[in-house]
């Protein structure tokens, strides 16, 4: 905003026409107000406050002291401001609220405010096109226009006693809002903002990736075996962002990888031993069932070879007992002797067979002849199926 021209007449000790023209003296850049006290130098600050905000500079003084006491009779107080900024050139004219004498009979009257708006077309319009009068409008017009509330505008264009104080005093936020608004910074906050937001999202990104990444390293590290305290620093390596950590990563990997393959060869490698062994115990077990056959067999042969031996005893006895000539008793017992040496016989031969089958070498066995007994009677052959 651009102070241009203001215009007094009847405000505070200034009760004639009085006009300072601001572009004139800052084309130096800097101009100062002086004089002693009581010369009028709040005054103009307040007279630019009232002409934009209808209030004075200092928040804790009256607007009744605006209007001069020195007034004429059928005068009034009025300020005209001309000002510019960057949505055009205004013109703001206010007159305040004054006590006057009636204009019949005695005693005095209160005349209210009244105020208008005016927008400049050119440089050299000095009336404007009026926008509005309403008090309201005004303020909200002027508020778009300068961009800044009473509060901040006595903070920063004008500085009345006692307030640059207050603006050294304030909050860190107050003081923000009001720079960012004076110095048109709000794209600078639209972009902190937009900035502030972008980084929240990338750490919740961040922080999402990073739990994937640890779930994924505990499920490798509970299908692998890896001992507890490498599953730890394999969970602060994964989460470091740098060569070494990657590298480190796939060593401690790789180790419980091989370290997985061999468990799983070495339990390989004991069920094969553990089917070869219990193949060699049943082996064993066959090796002795069948020595203890053969030697159920081999005990058999033996008595059978006794039971032989007592055959051949029986048939010498026959043939003794032929040469004597013996009678009917001595045919009978043959007879009984033949019968015992066919059932031996037999004997024999199921030994024989359970023998060759469980491997054991054949038992020898004296073959036993059937003793043909003969009874000479009277000098003659007896057939032994004669029953004479």
């Amino acid at each position: 905003m651009f102070l241009e021209r203001l215009t007094l007449r009847g405000i505070g000790p200034f009760a004639a026409l009085e006009e300072i023209d601001f572009a004139a003296v800052s084309r130096s850049g800097l101009f100062l107000l002086e004089g002693p006290t009581g010369s009028g130098k709040s005054t103009v600050i307040d007279a630019i406050c009232f002409a934009l905000y209808g209030g004075v500079a200092a928040a804790t003084a009256s607007t009744e002291r605006i209007a001069s006491h020195h007034l004429g009779a059928g005068e009034r107080p009025e300020i005209d401001l001309v000002f510019s900024t960057a949505r055009g050139r205004y013109r703001v004219v206010r007159r305040p609220e004054f006590v006057r004498p009636k204009s019949r009979g005695a005693g005095v009257t209160t005349e209210k405010a009244s105020q208008a708006l005016y927008r400049l077309t050119g440089e050299d319009d000095a009336v404007g096109e009026l926008l509005c009068r309403s008090a309201r409008e005004i303020g909200d017009e002027i508020l778009d226009a300068v961009g800044l509330s009473r509060e901040q505008f006595v903070k920063t264009v004008v500085l009345p006693q006692g307030e640059f104080a207050n603006l050294l005093r304030a909050k860190a936020e107050d003081k923000a809002r009001l720079l960012e608004k004076l110095f048109a910074a709000g794209g600078y906050r639209t972009i902190q903002d937009e900035l502030k937001t972008l980084g929240e999202q990338a750490l919740a990104r961040r922080a999402e990736a990073s739990a994937t990444i640890l779930a994924r390293v505990d499920a490798f590290a509970g299908a692998v075996g890896v001992p507890d305290g490498d599953r730890v620093a394999l969970r602060d390596l994964a989460l470091r962002d740098d060569e070494s950590a990657r590298r480190e990563v796939d060593r401690l990997v790789t180790e419980q990888a091989d370290a997985a393959e061999r468990s799983r060869a070495d339990a390989g490698l004991a069920a094969a031993r553990r089917s070869q062994a219990e193949d060699a115990w049943r082996a064993a077990v066959d090796v002795v069932e069948r020595a203890a056959r053969r030697a159920e067999l081999q005990a058999t042969a033996a008595a059978l070879a006794g039971r032989a031996a007592s055959m051949d005893e029986r048939r010498a006895e026959a043939d003794a007992a032929r040469r004597a000539a013996v009678t009917t008793p001595s045919r009978r017992a043959a007879e009984s002797a033949r019968s015992q040496l066919a059932a031996a016989r037999v004997d024999l031969e199921r030994a024989r067979a359970g023998v060759v089958a469980v491997g054991v070498a054949e038992v020898g066995v004296v073959e036993v002849g059937v003793v043909e007994v003969g009874v000479a009677v009277g000098g003659a052959e007896l057939d032994p199926g004669d029953e004479r």
